[in-house]
């Protein structure tokens, strides 16, 4: 079976989430709309369930590369999702919400992480620390998008975005330096006493 019918499957389903709620969407709305059996489409997806993940992961990555950009990401997950607005909030007010708030998190903090790991090459930052650091400001980009989301996509999020970025400018670096481990490595210590 080819990609060009997976990809058709994901754009029907797409198509139908333009116009109609999430739970209203059956396999046979899909099928019918792209134009394959029942047996292809279980070819490719175990469920829609599985196909709204697999949307959501297209999605993100169309849009999210390279990933130390990671305000530009934001700002282009954001035109993304506005694009899309009727079919993201038939997401969003379905019982599958958590799978695009989870789209939406690792997003997000695969970007800010990469990120921070540029940021901190030669500091001595412990990964864990840098990883929770990348968590702590994954969350907070996250939560505008989600109040965006709650408030029903009124206005588009690029202002709520470039307000959040200014703010975050060089407090990450002040951060970085807060987690960096004062104790030089042995490699250091062993030059430093020469």
């Amino acid at each position: 079976m080819s990609q060009f019918t997976k990809k058709a499957i994901v754009a029907s389903f797409l198509n139908l989430l333009h116009t109609t709620p999430y739970d209203q969407i059956t396999v046979k709305d899909i099928t019918d709309d792209c134009g394959v059996n029942r047996k292809t489409f279980y070819y490719y997806f175990q469920d829609t369930y599985v196909l709204l993940e697999q949307l959501l992961r297209d999605g993100a990555q169309a849009v999210l590369s390279p990933p130390e950009l990671w305000e530009e990401n934001a700002l282009a997950l954001a035109a993304r999702l506005y694009q899309h607005k009727k079919a993201v909030l038939h997401v969003y007010h379905a019982d599958c919400r958590s799978f695009l708030e989870a789209a939406l998190y690792k997003a997000v903090s695969t970007a800010l992480f990469t990120y921070i790991k540029g940021r901190a090459a030669g500091m001595r930052v412990p990964e864990a620390d840098a990883e929770l650091l990348g968590r702590f400001y994954a969350h907070a980009v996250v939560g505008i998008f989600e109040s965006w989301l709650r408030q029903g996509m009124k206005e588009k999020p690029e202002p709520a975005i470039r307000t959040a970025a200014r703010m975050l400018r060089g407090t990450l670096d002040t951060a970085l330096a807060n987690l960096t481990d004062p104790t030089p490595d042995k490699a250091g210590a062993a030059n430093s006493d020469k």
